[in-house]
């Protein structure tokens, strides 16, 4: 990804200030949001070659800016600011505003095409685009005003012109998916430079680069257009507020009148005697009420933003749809059962006819319509735990010698990139000899269960696959609430994933992070939300090579399983790379194995199959066995050789090839063939 110095001194000479303040921030900031850019760069230059060679000194390792309005000589407050040389219209990416996430390329295409929306309707309102960025994450479109500031920017008419004008194209153009940022407001504001790398953070390789996508080489005519355009909008805006602040408010507050217990929720008088305290629970309550008489979105929105009960104003535009779209479901599944005939009451006898229902996905491990979560501090092997338990309910094969229900399963993971997916899927498909066939799928690296156009699509993709089993690698990648709050746990398990399982029939079962005390991480509610919880716990020992682990069951509901023991074998090929991944169960400290007479014709077999001096890898055994027709499993033969290792019947060198061991007396040659330390499990 190479600079363009091309697009960097199109846009410098579109700025055309005397005097360009530049600044230079280091990529440097956490997943957690908390640190911010460092500052590593910042001075006016009025030589644009200094700053094209700022730009290839620093692109690619640093985000490049330069203040988008001229100002006093090497001033830098906002009052100093002496001319509005640009409106912009910034366009975000709601996913990628974490300053670790970068948008998809879906939404980010998106992005770049309601940049064009915008600009074909300012332009029937005879405003003049000069320019359209694409910003690397979003778009932005200019258009040149050049308007002299003498005061304080936020007192004058323009300001408000302005803030207008924003308010305006969000009203229209917002959509959940992208939402225009208020960076005209922010005059002193810094903007990256179109022709250099957007670097959103230190760690992505998928940066990409900012560049022109549309110029007009007449902007330098467009200001006197524009200046009186933004007149006229201006004074429409003004008048429409007018109207949605006070007429609509006022005709609201004639409907409180007539509704005391409604007036008193929207005060906020309701919360503590009536919900426990509980203002998630509250402000629902009132949202359903609100939905069910005005059905209109922008509406609602300007009601509940008054509103006194909980903090609708201070959450975002995608937290308002979703919450808005969960109150219209909620609205028709109450008219839903107040329009029933009747109540139906059930007697003890109707209890003793109801049919068992003996359905699994898992017997004993996981059920049908249920959640589950499995915990566990990193490296303790939840993830392989997991995909192993995908594999083997897709095929409808066991396991861990637990019988499956053959169903289609999606396993969606934000946790881990495609290279260590790839390792792990393929070789745990090869350690259990099954096809690439099978019905399992993934999503990768995208979604927000709490944008609600998401939550459609992936509603849509389970039905249309019909998915039984949906594993989210973890949870909070796939929603970003605070883990900390009760409110927020329930409210996210009642509006989004109860309704997924119910509509759906969908089992979860989401991976969860601990803290240092190795218990999960965040609310207590955790626990409370859903049906089994297991955590995962690797050997205490942690040696290198120790990869035994232990499923403990911390909550159930149906009766499952207490306690699953396991080991993984992590199998490389000849050029030292992983091939295949075997999971397998343990019991009182041994390896299962199934069925005794196997075991030894195995055995027996393969002891015959090596000559002296000879050294042959697995694959050569299979080899043999199969030109001699021999009947075998590989998942059998693989416990075999490691048996004949433990025993000393064969050597196995850090090439995992085998050889027969040298004896300098023959008597010392091994002729047990017994398994007295193997346990035989005959599952027949």
């Amino acid at each position: 990804m190479n600079i363009n110095l091309q697009d960097v001194e199109k846009f410098l000479n579109y700025l055309d200030h005397e005097n360009f303040w530049i600044h230079i921030f280091s990529p440097a900031r956490t997943e957690n949001n908390k640190d911010k850019r460092q500052e590593v760069y910042s001075s006016f230059h009025n030589n644009k070659q200094q700053i094209l060679n700022l730009c290839e000194k620093y692109n690619n390792k640093a985000l490049i800016c330069v203040a988008l309005n001229s100002r006093d000589q090497n001033k830098t407050k906002a009052d100093d600011v002496r001319q509005l040389n640009s409106i912009v219209i910034d366009i975000d990416v709601l996913k990628s505003r974490r300053i670790n996430h970068i948008s998809t390329e879906q939404d980010h295409k998106h992005a770049i095409n309601k940049a064009y929306e915008i600009k074909k309707y300012l332009e029937k309102q005879n405003f003049k685009v000069s320019l359209i960025v694409d910003s690397g994450n979003g778009s932005q479109l200019y258009f040149k005003v050049n308007e002299n500031i003498n005061t304080v920017f936020k007192n004058t008419e323009l300001y408000s012109k302005v803030v207008n004008l924003e308010n305006e194209l969000k009203e229209k153009f917002n959509d959940g998916i992208v939402e225009i940022d208020n960076i005209t407001k922010d005059i002193n504001r810094r903007i990256k430079i179109p022709g250099t790398i957007n670097i959103k953070h230190v760690d992505q390789k998928e940066n990409r680069l900012s560049k022109i996508l549309y110029f007009d080489e007449n902007y330098k005519q467009h200001s006197k257009t524009n200046k009186i355009q933004l007149n006229n909008i201006s004074s429409t805006c003004e008048k429409k507020e007018i109207i949605s602040n006070n007429d609509f408010l006022d005709k609201f507050q004639d409907l409180l009148n007539s509704h005391n217990y409604f007036k008193d929720l929207y005060n906020n008088k309701l919360t503590k005697t009536k919900f426990n305290n509980d203002r998630s629970r509250a402000e629902f309550t009132f949202l359903i009420w609100l939905v069910d008489f005005f059905d209109d979105f922008k509406e609602v929105d300007k009601i509940m933003t008054f509103s006194k009960i909980g903090k609708w104003k201070e959450d975002s535009y995608t937290t308002k749809r979703l919450n808005f779209e969960n109150a219209k479901k909620r609205l028709q599944h109450n008219k839903e059962e107040r329009d029933k005939d009747d109540l139906e009451l059930w007697t003890p006898l109707d209890f003793k006819n109801l049919k068992e229902d003996d359905s699994f996905l898992i017997k004993d491990v996981i059920y049908p319509k249920t959640t589950t979560m499995i915990y566990s501090p990193p490296g303790e092997f939840k993830s392989i735990i997991c995909i192993h338990m995908a594999v083997c309910v897709a095929a409808g094969k066991p396991w861990m010698n637990f019988e499956t229900e053959q169903s289609p399963v999606l396993f969606c993971d934000k946790e881990n990139n495609d290279q260590i997916n790839k390792e792990r899927v393929l070789g745990i498909i090869k350690g259990e000899n099954e096809s690439l066939e099978i019905p399992l799928r993934f999503l990768r690296r995208e979604g927000d269960l709490l944008d609600p156009n998401f939550v459609e699509k992936f509603r849509k993709k389970i039905i249309e696959y019909n998915i039984k089993l949906v594993f989210l690698d973890t949870i909070h990648r796939f929603a970003n609430y605070d883990e900390n709050s009760s409110n927020d746990i329930n409210k996210f398990y009642v509006d989004v994933l109860q309704p997924l399982i119910e509509e759906t029939g969908i089992s979860i079962i989401f991976l969860h992070h601990t803290t240092k005390d190795g218990k999960y991480r965040g609310s207590g509610d955790f626990l409370g939300m859903v049906d089994t919880s297991y955590s995962v716990k690797r050997n205490k020992s942690r040696q290198k090579k120790d990869t035994k682990f232990q499923i403990i069951n911390e909550k159930s509901r149906s009766g499952e399983i207490d306690v699953i023991n396991g080991e993984i074998d992590f199998i490389l090929n000849e050029r030292n790379k992983l091939d295949e991944i075997i999971i397998s169960p343990i019991k009182n400290g041994k390896k299962e194995v199934i069925k005794d007479t196997v075991f030894n014709q195995i055995l027996n077999k393969i002891k015959t199959l090596i000559k002296p001096g000879e050294e042959i890898q697995k694959k050569d055994f299979i080899e043999r066995l199969n030109n001699e027709n021999f009947e075998f499993s590989p998942n059998t033969l693989r416990p075999v050789l490691k048996w004949c290792v433990d025993k000393g019947i064969f050597l196995k060198d850090h090439k995992h090839k085998y050889s027969l061991p040298t004896y300098t007396n023959p008597t010392e040659e091994i002729q047990k063939n017994t398994l007295d330390d193997v346990e035989i499990v005959d599952l027949t």
